[in-house]
């Protein structure tokens, strides 16, 4: 076979791939099949994420890892009173929040787990297993670094009276960048600063690792999200900031709200917002808005059900649901499934082959294939 006519049938056989893929987006859906069902407990008392095609259900005592049809990959005990989630490629934590256990796990399972002196307000990982903790004691805020064995890499701290109360932090995905909400109160106005501390070569020549601030009147910035490599976002409550941290971190794009921000939402490309607006005959509309995450406007659809929970799938699909019914739109905006379930549902996972997804409801997990009637 000659170069040129081996290179004539893999570019043939790309745009066929490519094709059947956009087919199956723009796909609608209004039925489904059951191919499994998984008892799995008071789905109620657990949180689920979909985490390298299987499932990570976590309780107050501990993680269990499994596949769709319930087989028991590991666990992990603890004990938390209020666990939350955070994760950045391989790696994980969960951790207690208003508590001080942290845990750091990835597929394999634990890694390390450590016991602060004062209570987690937030922990964040990095792609290679860097924590960063946000600790609060009073009116003083801390934030320490610590290495995937739990061994402390850095620490600072921050007083409300003189640079502000961390309310939010995020780590870029290899660890270096560390960025810092941090809340002023100045004769009763309302302001926020982002810091960015360095921790790699950039930030050595600099005064506490900080190469980067900006500051932000009559706002509050309780929402930061690192994607992947070169963009961070800034949620506020008037404008979201998005930054570009190729190199020393600048602003690339500000985006000023209309209507009332009732829930951001974002994944590793992209980001949402649920708004609630109204309309020229005055109805009030919840309208979703989807965005690349340079800020550019991919679509803006309508979600007519009284949501619960919006969210950005890994596959880049939106679900919502009002624990009844679940949306599905595709990363085009098709509204590609919409259907009532008995019992309440709580997730819904994509997996290969476009059609096939997890459903965690009040009765079970469900392995299901979306149908036309």
């Amino acid at each position: 076979m000659s170069f040129k006519k081996g290179f004539i049938i893999s570019a043939v056989l790309v745009v066929l791939i490519l094709t059947g893929a956009i087919v199956s987006m723009l796909q609608q859906y209004t039925d489904h099949t059951v191919l499994e069902t998984v008892d799995i407990g008071d789905a109620g008392a657990s949180k689920n994420e979909d985490f390298e095609e299987n499932v990570l259900r976590y309780t107050n005592d501990g993680a269990f890892f499994t596949d769709d049809s319930g087989n028991l990959i590991w666990n992990v005990t603890y004990e938390m009173d209020a666990p939350a989630f955070s994760r950045a490629g391989d790696y994980f934590v969960i951790y207690d929040k208003g508590g001080t256990a942290v845990v750091l796990m990835d597929r394999a399972g634990k890694v390390s787990s450590l016991q602060t002196l004062m209570p987690v307000v937030k922990a964040t990982v990095s792609e290679n297993g860097i924590l960063a903790v946000l600790l609060q004691q009073d009116t003083t805020g801390y934030v320490k670094l610590y290495d995937k064995r739990g061994q402390d890499v850095a620490s600072g701290e921050f007083h409300a009276k003189n640079n502000g109360f961390p309310i939010e932090i995020g780590i870029s995905r290899d660890g270096k960048l560390l960025a810092v909400s941090l809340l002023q109160i100045i004769d009763g106005a309302v302001n926020t600063n982002i810091n960015f501390y360095d921790f790699g070569e950039r930030g050595k020549s600099a005064i506490d690792n900080l190469v980067a601030s900006f500051s932000y009147s009559n706002m509050v910035v309780p929402d930061i999200h690192f994607f992947l490599k070169d963009r961070m976002i800034a949620f506020g409550d008037t404008e979201f900031m998005i930054y570009d941290i190729t190199g020393k971190p600048v602003v690339d794009e500000e985006m000023f709200l209309q209507g009332e921000v009732k829930a951001v939402f974002y994944n590793d490309n992209n980001f949402g917002t649920v708004t609630g607006e109204t309309d020229e005959e005055g109805n009030y509309k919840n309208m979703m808005t989807i965005y690349s995450k340079t800020g550019r406007r991919r679509f803006e659809r309508e979600i007519n059900i009284p949501y619960k929970e919006v969210k950005l799938l890994s596959n880049n699909e939106i679900f919502a649901t009002d624990g009844n019914e679940a949306l599905l739109f595709s990363a085009f905006g098709v509204r590609r499934f919409d259907q009532k379930f008995d019992g309440t549902i709580y997730e819904m996972f994509p997996r290969k082959g476009g059609r096939r997804y997890v459903v965690v409801k009040s009765s079970g997990m469900e392995s299901i294939r979306l149908e036309k009637q």
